[in-house]
């Protein structure tokens, strides 16, 4: 992920915040995530895996 508040954690799949974040450029953060992780062509097979995904 690149985002100018965010460096890579330690250990994969982290993320540290680097400055303060405003509640929208979290939902804008999250709303990346999301899109790259639909983006790799995964079905949503079962419901845990919608609630997982929302």
């Amino acid at each position: 992920m690149n985002h100018r508040k965010l460096t890579a954690g330690e250990t994969a799949g982290t993320y540290r915040i680097t400055a303060l974040v405003t509640e929208a450029e979290l939902l804008s953060i999250a709303k990346a995530f999301a899109r790259r992780r639909l983006a790799r062509g995964r079905k949503i097979t079962q419901p845990a895996l919608a609630f997982e995904y929302l």
